[in-house]
């Protein structure tokens, strides 16, 4: 599985809601990944493959937003992990406004994991074969839950962890979240040291921060890089098509493999699950936010799905023809090409031929507005549409369906 590399970062052309389509097959092992970001696995089969065979964010292979082969377990501590008596790793403290990596380095690599996964799919000829990739993973708790993205063991057959000590062990796969590109697996082990978490809400633009994953699986443990803080809030399509929002960006390398592994600030604590990767720039890489991913992570360890806020659209960009044709500004919304029976939005009136402008007053320009937007409400939640119809606008009160990833 590798980490996704992002290709580019331009609206995505369809998929402001659509239905939730099936799981996408194994990608090929050379797969152009056109300007998304990609996510950073590393296909075993691969001695260096930037860029190529990425459907999950931990392999080595990957670009910023698209999903790679490479497992790459990225992960968040639980604080029950801790009222359960785990063992803490220590902490560890920034020297000035520096940051004392080597420290972070030694105390976090106990309790980061490598992730290897098998996938089988088919050929050209429709044959059947086995894709293996590898990831990064970390510890959440001391009785063997480890946190990692679902890009790295989604469609996995078999999961492997070897732990820090060398030891390996058979993984089961908890639970998944393929929008938010995040899993919990499970190891039969006790005694396991879970990392030290942070907030992300604390983070700063310029903040330094630390690293760690499988790089390129690459024989003897895991790797370190160190950055900073670049910006919050970021927003990106990745090359598997999914929209990921309320990222951190880093100027810390992500390279192929290091999907997900933990984020560390000065003082060691984990504030970001690294995911994903750009392969037409340097020093671009992205972490889901500890805040965004924790609660959902919590979800998933009981074996329950996540369910999503769901408005049942299929969206495109209005450009400069459409927007002529319809007698809007072009970017002034979202048209409508289709809408899902019994859905949210079907059942608020929302017609094939609308033009979404906004949702409860936040301005959508784009198909991954409404996906974003969507992130920020919960199931039955009641939002108003406004969207331009026979040349005015309407308000529609659409109360929230549901779905899992």
């Amino acid at each position: 599985m590798d980490t996704r590399m992002l290709e580019a970062l331009p609206a995505p052309t369809h998929g402001a809601q659509a239905t939730p389509p099936p799981p996408a097959p194994a990608p090929p092992s050379s797969p152009s990944t056109g300007g998304r970001p990609v996510r950073r696995g590393v296909p075993v089969f691969a001695t260096v493959v930037i860029a190529a065979g990425a459907a999950l964010t931990g392999g080595v292979a990957g670009g910023l937003v698209a999903r790679d082969h490479s497992v790459v377990a990225a992960g968040l501590v639980l604080p029950a992990a801790r009222s359960q008596g785990a063992a803490s790793a220590p902490t560890v403290s920034g020297t000035g406004s520096g940051i004392d990596v080597a420290s972070i380095v030694a105390a976090t690599t106990p309790s980061v994991v490598r992730i290897q996964s098998t996938i089988t799919g088919t050929d050209i000829f429709q044959q059947p074969i086995t894709e293996t990739g590898t990831g990064t993973g970390f510890v959440g708790s001391a009785d063997g839950l480890i946190y990692t993205n679902a890009h790295v063991v989604g469609d996995a057959t078999t999961v492997t962890v070897t732990l820090a000590d060398g030891t390996t062990k058979d993984g089961t796969v908890v639970g998944t979240d393929a929008t938010d590109d995040l899993a919990v697996v499970k190891v039969d082990a006790n005694g396991l040291i879970p990392l030290p978490i942070g907030t992300a809400a604390d983070v700063r633009v310029g903040d330094p921060v630390v690293a760690v994953g499988n790089a390129l699986a690459l024989p003897g443990g895991p790797t370190a890089t160190a950055g900073i803080i670049s910006a919050l809030n970021r927003s990106i399509d990745t090359n598997n098509g999914e929209h990921l929002a309320r990222l951190i960006q880093t100027d810390a390398a992500i390279n192929p493999g290091n999907s997900g592994g933990p984020l560390l600030n000065a003082a060691g604590e984990v504030v970001g699950i690294n995911t994903a990767g750009a392969n037409n720039a340097e020093n671009v890489g992205f972490a889901i936010s500890l805040d965004t991913a924790l609660p959902i992570l919590q979800e998933l360890s009981t074996g329950q799905p996540h369910l999503k806020a769901f408005l049942g659209v299929q969206t495109v960009s209005i450009d400069a023809g459409l927007a002529q044709r319809l007698g809007v500004a072009a970017g002034g919304g979202v048209y409508v090409e289709g809408v899902t029976a019994e859905s949210a939005a079907e059942v608020a009136g929302i017609k094939a031929g609308d033009v979404i402008v906004s949702i409860d007053g936040t301005a959508v320009a784009a198909p991954g507005d409404i996906a974003t937007v969507m992130s920020e409400h919960q199931p039955d939640d009641t939002v108003t549409v406004t969207v331009f119809r026979n040349g005015s606008s309407t308000d529609l009160s659409v109360v929230l369906g549901s779905h899992t990833a």
